[in-house]
């Protein structure tokens, strides 16, 4: 009898140990060639850890890594390389300056002339070749700062075969893309596993783990939870090893009209009349209530963030007024628009929303650092009430961090995202507007970020709420506003609020009239 082949990766008792925090223990896992791998988890679960050390940009503290059999100690990103392993990370690695063919090949030799010249010829039929066999029609000699994000992560692939790796890494690869370039990328991974390469798929996106893998590996605090095939699971299910409960839905909230304190809930907060943006917004009314999250759903280029920056005075508008309470407003930049009680989570809360190499402390009491003066006279705030109020929010928000002082930058994306919400609610803001704020957040960060949109909503507060994904509008709204083009087309309620009306309202040829809200 045949002796069975081991398989190509094998990871045994992985554990790794920050100061403070066990990222991974004891972690195992076996990759077959040619196999496809989910792998998901919450951010913080080890996933990133887990890869750094496959990468070897980390060390493991206990454990072994196998390849065929043997093990290994994988001591650099060159090293890994040579073992036949390519990742292509989140953070694009490539170098804008050079050309996708250089890209493809940096680091591999370059083909010479005499020992000396880069053989210009060569290095492009070499990429060409590569390209052509994923179905790519990328110019190699273009610069790929010229390049789209899905044609640079192409780019980064091919780099991978170029290596003949057996297994490729993808962390979040459609992050950013729209859907004929995600269709495109989900059959490059095809071809690339109908090679016998390997590919383990990290994704926050469950209908790719569906549709893509046979295999799903879940991480949750530091461990594998479940390693199982993806045929065996439907969504609630792998929702429930992710989170660790089952699925709640609907973060809905009780009718308006119910009283909430000194805020009567269901009063309008908000009131935009006729807000214009020529080529951008076009004469958009409606009207946000205390007490409710108020949905807006579009495509691409609907216009809805676009329609937010004039709101939160990042932009002007060529006419049309803002109430709050009931009383117009002058809102022609963000200081105007905190003044009023209106705050807003951009969608990129990395460039726009955090100074990501400053404290938790820093970013969550920057707005309103003339509260925290040491005394009133003095022009400098007292750190001592800063971290009280920092490590408040914390604790209150349920951020995972070490401390106050830990940096943004090495916070998980749900965690950023409640930092930038603390800051407002030191600020005392009452209209929220969070644009695309579960966007590249684990499943379990996503329920967290529904639920404090309904605690805002629940003390009063009005919630404007951007989502690409219509199934968390589905699930999270009663109101829904439909953009298409810069202009509302619809207003959705209650049950008629479905993934399937939505689409369709977003793409219908013959919009009804605009309506400006109750």
């Amino acid at each position: 009898m045949a002796a069975t082949e081991p398989p190509f990766l094998s990871v045994r008792s992985l554990t790794k140990r920050f100061p403070g925090v066990v990222a991974v223990e004891r972690v195992s896992v076996t990759i077959n060639p040619g196999e496809t791998v989910g792998l998901v988890g919450p951010n913080g679960a080890g996933k990133s850890t887990l890869i750094k050390m496959l990468a070897g940009a980390v060390r493991p503290d206990e454990g072994q890594i196998s390849i065929d059999g043997n093990a290994v100690e994988i001591e650099s990103p060159h090293h890994a390389t040579t073992l036949g392993l390519s990742f292509v990370h989140q953070e694009l690695s490539d170098v804008p300056a050079l050309s996708v063919a250089e890209n493809v090949h940096l680091g591999l030799g370059y083909p010479r002339r005499l020992r000396i010249f880069v053989n210009r010829p060569a290095l492009r039929n070499a990429t060409r070749e590569i390209l052509d066999s994923l179905d790519c029609d990328i110019p190699v000699d273009a610069l790929v700062a010229d390049l789209s994000v899905a044609q640079q992560r192409l780019v980064m692939i091919a780099r991978g075969l170029a290596t003949n790796a057996r297994l490729l890494v993808l962390d979040e690869p459609t992050a950013s893309l729209t859907a004929t370039e995600i269709d495109h990328l989900h059959a490059v991974v095809r071809k690339v596993v109908a090679g016998g390469t390997a590919v383990v798929y990290v994704s926050h996106r469950l209908d790719e783990i569906f549709g893509l893998t046979s295999r799903v590996v879940v991480m949750r605090n530091a461990r594998v939870v479940a390693d199982v095939p993806t045929a065996s699971l439907d969504r609630a299910s792998l929702i429930t090893h992710i989170v660790g409960h089952a699925p709640h839905r609907r973060h809905q909230l009780p009718p308006a009209s119910e009283g909430n304190g000194e805020q009567n809930r269901g009063d309008q907060l908000l009131r935009v009349e006729h807000l214009t943006a020529p080529g951008v917004v076009e004469d958009v009314s409606f009207t946000l209530r205390a007490g409710e999250i108020l949905g807006f759903a579009g495509l691409v280029g609907a216009g809805r963030t676009e329609l937010m920056r004039l709101i939160y005075g990042a932009d002007r508008p060529s006419r049309g007024r803002i109430l709050v309470y009931g009383e117009a407003v002058r809102v022609e930049s963000p200081r105007d628009a905190l003044s009023a009680g209106i705050v807003l989570l951009p969608e990129d809360r990395r460039k726009q929303g955090l100074a990501l190499d400053q404290s938790i402390r820093q970013n969550i009491t920057l707005p309103t650092l003339r509260r925290f003066r040491a005394a009133r006279w003095l022009p400098f705030p007292s750190v001592a009430k800063e971290r009280r109020r920092a490590q408040e929010m914390i604790t209150e928000l349920g951020v995972r961090a070490t401390g106050c002082e830990q940096p943004a930058r090495l916070l998980s994306g749900g965690n950023q995202q409640k930092v930038v919400l603390a800051k407002w609610l030191v600020h005392d803001a009452r209209i929220f507007i969070f644009d695309e704020p579960t966007h590249g957040v684990d499943v379990a960060g996503k329920v967290e970020i529904y639920a404090l949109m309904a605690r805002l909503a629940s003390e009063g507060n009005g919630v404007i709420f951007i989502s690409s994904e219509f199934e968390e509008i589905e699930e999270v709204c009663r109101r829904v506003i439909v953009l298409r083009e810069g202009r509302i087309v619809d207003e959705l309620r209650g049950a008629e609020i479905t993934m399937a009306t939505l689409l369709e309202r977003c793409y219908r040829d013959h919009p009804p009239a605009p309506a400006p809200g109750a």
